[in-house]
Order: C-alpha cells, then structure tokens, then sequence
C-alpha cells in the first residue's frame, strides 16, 4: 500500500476516471453503478434498444461497508487517506461518500 500510496504513473486499471473517461470530450447519457444494476441495466437496455433481446445478470452479492472497513483496518490510516485522497475525484464525480466506511478508519490520523 505504501508503494501505491505515493505519486507514481499508473497503467490503466489504476488511472482516476478523470484521466481515462474524457468527461470533457464526450457527453456521456447515462452512467451506472454496479451497486444499482438492476435498476440501470434495464434503463441502459432500453435506451440502446436492446432490452428484448439482452439482460443483465442478477448481482446477488457485493462487498458491504464492513468488509471493506476490515479490509483496509489492516492498513495504516494515513496511507489509506493518502489514496483515498488520489480518487477524491472518483468519489465526488460518482456520488460516493469521500472514503465511504473507511472513513472511521482514518479521521484520527
């Protein structure tokens, strides 16, 4: 994590969305969430024109607030703020909460 948590160029999967999505150059007309698949999937469908013929799978699990909390606990709460601090933009563009439930984790470092 503390590899990670300094400035460093990143290949792709790591990128913030601001530096791979261009929100400046294309007018995107719907952005979902995995969280809300099953109300997005069927809107996207729709729009594409392909709701008759395509379907998304049901999601039947995805990782709960406590899971992450005890995933990142075992890290150091500033090198967690630190690279929460390098998505800010992700979670502000998406509509998450900064740091979601790790926040606990690290507002006293």
């Amino acid at each position: 994590m503390k590899y990670y948590s300094h400035y460093r160029m990143r290949d792709h999967y790591w990128r913030q969305y601001e530096k791979i999505c261009h929100r400046c150059l294309v007018n995107y007309d719907f952005i979902g969430k995995l969280e809300t698949l099953s109300e997005d999937g069927p809107s996207l469908l729709k729009m594409a024109g392909i709701r008759d013929r395509v379907a998304f799978p049901p999601i039947h699990q995805h990782t709960r607030g406590d899971e992450v909390l005890k995933y990142c606990s075992k890290f150091p709460p500033d090198d967690t703020k630190q690279i929460g601090e390098l998505y800010f933009s992700n979670f502000a563009m998406f509509g998450y909460e900064f740091l979601g439930p790790v926040k606990s984790n690290v507002k006293n470092s």
